[in-house]
């Protein structure tokens, strides 16, 4: 027990100043490290940087292509430059997630630091003596852009299998009993989460019609893995696609234990995975008065980026600088807008369209309701082919017209 304690405790991982250019990445959630190299002497911090990859260890002239060195230069804003022999002068900065700043080294990567542990705009910038205000958005907003193409490079290809729960919600202002004025835009938000892993996928969609999002489940879920879902009429086509689709009717219950005829397995159905995913996404949203429609994009890469990284929040987010910024040529960004094809609102939104006071609400079933068009409530009304299975009751009772392969409902 006292060696797990010793591990635990910050004594464990400080390093001492005179090693601290030494410093491993893993190491800087210490506060004790951290403190100590955003203190250290400037010369002793671009080192840091430049073993860890996030700054450059040489550079070669553009216009002479002779290899450089780093000289001391006051006029800098760190204190050193690039400069060749024929005298020519390169920033120390050059093709880094830095460059182009007029910021202090060390209040950047505090600033980072702060941000990928989770603290808000106003906290991270009085943390790091940045300006709240366009330049704080500007940096929150660099970082996204890390967030957004680690979803096109590491979440978008992945496809889920084995158990997959989904869902759908309804991110915007909620009028609660149907007072007040609903301002800024609603986005209905289309998740799946594997079980097994328990990775989730956010897409913003228009609708939620049955040809948006099965086209979404083929492009996500394997064939042959099972779904779970509600009651909701657009997914009634999943078994013919090859799925194992099981219905869970909320208005009844939010649990149903079943077995499965052609195997005699008994298991229980539910979506409180998914449910539980609703509750961490809009937290993200709580302490936001609103955000532009045209970055509810990277908002929604950064809630996965968060979720898929389960690890050290700032050695992830360093980690991703040193991918993205090879530093011997221009940052490796490929990713294109729309960043989610399945929603046209962002394409289409103005300067002054914002998501005000996104719903706080955990219970999406008041809310739903509110947003069904006229379309949606058609899936409801539509009658079911008499050749599919039918959920029943012990007893024998119709319980649902709902869609379900082979499973009898056994209640608790």
């Amino acid at each position: 027990m006292q060696r797990l304690v010793d591990e635990r405790s910050p004594w464990a991982t400080r390093v001492s100043p005179s090693n601290i250019h030494s410093l491993p990445i893993s190491h800087l959630d210490n506060q004790f490290n951290r403190f100590t190299l955003l203190m250290s002497p400037p010369l002793t911090l671009i080192n840091w940087l430049q073993n860890n990859n996030l700054l450059a260890s040489s550079m070669k002239c553009d216009k002479c292509h002779e290899d450089c060195t780093m000289n001391a230069r006051k006029k800098t804003i760190d204190g050193y430059s690039w400069r060749c022999k024929n005298r020519h002068e390169i920033s120390l900065r050059r093709y880094s997630f830095f460059s182009q700043s007029h910021l202090y080294l060390p209040d950047i990567i505090n600033f980072i630091l702060n941000y990928a542990d989770g603290y808000s705009l106003w906290k991270c910038a009085n943390n790091s003596a940045v300006a709240y205000g366009n330049t704080a958005v500007d940096w929150v907003s660099f970082c996204r852009d890390l967030f957004i193409q680690y979803y096109c490079e590491s979440i978008r290809p992945v496809k889920f299998s084995g158990t997959v729960e989904i869902d759908e919600s309804l991110f915007g202002r909620r009028m609660k009993y149907h007072r007040g004025h609903a301002r800024g835009q609603k986005v209905w938000i289309f998740g799946l989460v594997e079980r097994d892993t328990n990775r989730m996928k956010l897409f913003p969609v228009d609708k939620r019609n049955s040809d948006i999002l099965i086209k979404l489940i083929q492009e996500n879920v394997e064939q042959g893995s099972t779904i779970y879902s509600d009651g909701w009429a657009a997914y009634k086509s999943l078994n013919s696609l090859g799925y194992k689709h099981y219905i869970v009717e909320h208005k009844h219950t939010f649990k149903q234990v079943c077995k499965d005829p052609t195997t005699g397995n008994i298991f229980t159905v539910h979506t409180n995975t998914i449910e539980g995913c609703w509750k961490h996404a809009k937290a993200h949203f709580r302490r936001m008065n609103g955000t532009k429609l045209q970055q509810f994009e990277g908002h929604l890469c950064e809630i996965m980026w968060r979720w898929w990284e389960k690890g050290s929040r700032i050695g992830s987010i360093l980690k991703l600088i040193q991918l993205y910024y090879p530093l011997n040529t221009a940052p490796r960004m490929t990713a294109t807008f729309p960043v989610f094809p399945s929603w046209f609102n962002q394409q289409q939104a103005s300067q002054d369209d914002t998501m005000c006071r996104l719903d706080s609400s955990d219970n999406d079933e008041n809310t739903d309701t509110e947003m069904v068009t006229q379309e949606d409530e058609s899936l409801h009304t539509q009658q079911q082919p008499a050749s599919q299975h039918h959920c029943f009751d012990i007893s024998g009772t119709d319980l649902s017209t709902k869609n379900t392969l082979l499973v009898i409902i056994v209640t608790t």
